[in-house]
């Protein structure tokens, strides 16, 4: 899975968030390594649909 860039910062991180459908999903991204500036990115990011933001690659899985 390609990552995107939320900001500036190398850190990858897994994100889950709810898209605009109401329905969750998750994506690897690079940001800041501070964890608080890289919670305000992926909220900047995701509108602020952003849930979690989790250190690392991670697979998610989702229920329905």
């Amino acid at each position: 899975m390609k990552s995107q860039d939320i900001g500036p910062g190398s850190m990858i991180y897994t994100v889950i968030y709810r898209k605009l459908n109401g329905s969750l999903d998750s994506e690897l991204v690079l940001g800041s390594h501070s964890k608080a500036t890289a919670w305000q990115q992926s909220q900047k990011k995701f509108n602020k649909r952003a849930l979690a933001l989790i250190p690392g690659n991670h697979n998610v899985i989702l229920g329905s």
